[in-house]
């Protein structure tokens, strides 16, 4: 801003934000803070209302499409022994149905266990992003 413009955001000249910053004055940054807000909320259009919640789960019949594209039968997660068994073929059907779904960002949060099974309260996340590459790897 040049001297003596007004800033858009704050509403105030430059000299004034200037002499309120001198006297440690807060109100400019509690103006940027309520002018800026409505831009903050009107980004998470993303986050949907409890109408939208679980409504994408892998399981059912929608589960049994995607593990079929992957040779496994249906209803193969209703059978814990697929975590021995067929875990990386389940975890690829997951990776296809989450991309299907526009996911770019999968998180996996879990809890960890002390050496005699008992867990202490500490958590853990891992985070991946999902890319795809051209053939030229770009």
């Amino acid at each position: 801003l040049l001297q003596g413009q007004e800033c858009p955001i704050v509403g105030v000249s430059t000299a004034e934000m200037l002499s309120r910053f001198a006297r440690g004055s807060r109100a400019p940054a509690s103006a940027l803070a309520r002018r800026a807000a409505p831009a903050l909320t009107q980004r998470r259009n993303f986050i949907a209302g409890s109408e939208e919640y679980g409504k994408h789960c892998f399981k059912g019949a929608v589960a049994d499409a995607y593990l079929a594209k992957h040779g496994l039968p249906a209803g193969l997660l209703d059978d814990p022994s697929w975590t021995t068994t067929s875990a990386d073929k389940v975890a690829a059907a997951v990776m296809d149905w989450a991309h299907d779904n526009g996911a770019s960002v999968m998180t996996h949060w879990f809890q960890p266990m002390a050496s005699l099974g008992v867990r202490h309260g500490q958590t853990g996340q891992v985070h991946n992003a999902m890319f795809t590459f051209d053939k030229d790897g770009k």
